[in-house]
Formats: structure tokens, C-alpha cells, sequence
């Protein structure tokens, strides 16, 4: 686990540590994988659709925990972490009633790509529209 300490730098027998640079590392990876458990569950769970194996989302979801676990006060600092802090090593995200738009909008998008038709027309298929911005 990182800990904070008064020394930003120190040397390890692999060279020097900056601390503030493996919390941001750290976090990024929380985020990723948060985004990532986010939109493969709103895929399954809210369109009956899935575009990775489910022992694939069950490894996300085991890591995620596993950094939970191992680094909670970064995990804390997570854009999505009030919602995936409640994954389990179940791997459902059935518990999730709402989605963030930017989860939503990432899914279809990103399952447009893999059914190679527009993105308009996948939303038209499940009763979204999609709106042009100006």
C-alpha cells in the first residue's frame, strides 16, 4: 500500500520512487477499470448485449476489487467510485440502477464500432436518439 510521506522522492534498489507520480499511476488504472466494468455492465445488464468473454469482465472486476483493497484511499479519489465501490466478487453490476451519461454514451459507441453500423442506428434500435453537438 502507498503511504504518504514527508520525502516525495526516495531510492529503492530499482532506482528513485516518486510517490505522487505511482498515486496518479494508480488512479488512472482505478479509473480505466472502473469505466471499463461501467460500460461492459451497462451493455449486459441494460441492452442484453456483450462484446467480451464473461471471464474477461470477471478479471476487471477481480482487479478492481483487489485495488479497492489494496490502495482505499486513492480508490476513494475515483471519478466512479461511489458507483463501483459495490462490485463484488460476483462481477454483477445488476445493482446499478442509473448509469452516468458518459458510460452510456461510451457503450453505444463502442458497440456501434464492433456491429460496424452507425451509431444512429444502434440507438434507434434500443429507443435513444443521438443529438449533434453545436
Amino acid at each position: 500500500m502507498i503511504k504518504r510521506v514527508h520525502v516525495h522522492r526516495c531510492i529503492s534498489p530499482y532506482g528513485p520512487i516518486d510517490f505522487e507520480q505511482a498515486e496518479k499511476e494508480i488512479l488512472d488504472l482505478l479509473n480505466r477499470r472502473h469505466r471499463q466494468l461501467l460500460v461492459h455492465s451497462f451493455l449486459y445488464y441494460k441492452l442484453d448485449e456483450t462484446i467480451i468473454a464473461d471471464q474477461e469482465f470477471d478479471k476487471l472486476c477481480r482487479e478492481t476489487i483487489q485495488l479497492h483493497k489494496d490502495y482505499p484511499e486513492i480508490a476513494k479519489k475515483a471519478v466512479y467510485y461511489d458507483i463501483c465501490k459495490n462490485f463484488d466478487e460476483s462481477g454483477s453490476g445488476y445493482f446499478i440502477k442509473e448509469y452516468p451519461g458518459e458510460i452510456v454514451t461510451t457503450a453505444f459507441r463502442l458497440l456501434a464500432h464492433v456491429q460496424k453500423i452507425s451509431l444512429a442506428e444502434l440507438a434507434a434500435r434500443y429507443g435513444f436518439s443521438v443529438q449533434k453537438r453545436e
